[in-house]
């Protein structure tokens, strides 16, 4: 059996997943994050959503500039990912997407990604983060279409 690197499993994200990587977009000194990986239908392409425990934060962003997409903020909890530590919402109106190579050069910092083992995402999650994506006012429609539904 061989040794994978982060960029090694990142190039095997097809479907459901955990993942957490510091992203190029941010502050170099911010923490990384947990990212949700969405199914899309061509794989050489990866859809991730943002989790984030900053739960105020961001609804107060999504109400400045769009209330209707606060809508498109799935929440969860440690009951629903057990490895979160507190509650938080996953970000469905500005998934990053894009071709694998593309997004691993734009958004993530080569030490830093990591694939989380065996975290359980109930259908009824799912339901709920895809629902969340196709009624965002914010996603493109292109986007949306590539959701594996």
């Amino acid at each position: 059996m061989g040794i994978f690197t982060g960029r090694d499993v990142f190039w095997l994200i097809g479907e459901w997943r955990v993942v957490s990587f510091k992203n190029k977009q941010y502050d170099l000194s911010a923490p990384s994050h947990y990212h949700i990986s969405l199914p899309v239908s061509d794989n050489t392409f990866v859809m991730l959503c943002i989790i984030t425990s900053k739960i105020e934060n961001r609804v107060l962003y999504y109400k400045n500039i769009n209330e209707k997409a606060i809508d498109s903020l799935v929440a969860v909890s440690p009951q629903n990912i057990d490895i979160l530590r507190k509650d938080s919402l996953i970000d469905c109106n500005r998934p990053i997407y894009g071709n694998k190579k593309e997004v691993w050069k734009k958004y993530i910092i080569e030490n830093s990604f990591k694939n989380i083992a065996n975290v359980y995402i109930s259908d009824n999650l799912k339901s709920s983060i895809i629902g969340a994506v196709l009624e965002s006012p914010l996603v493109k429609y292109s986007i949306k279409n590539m959701l594996k539904t």
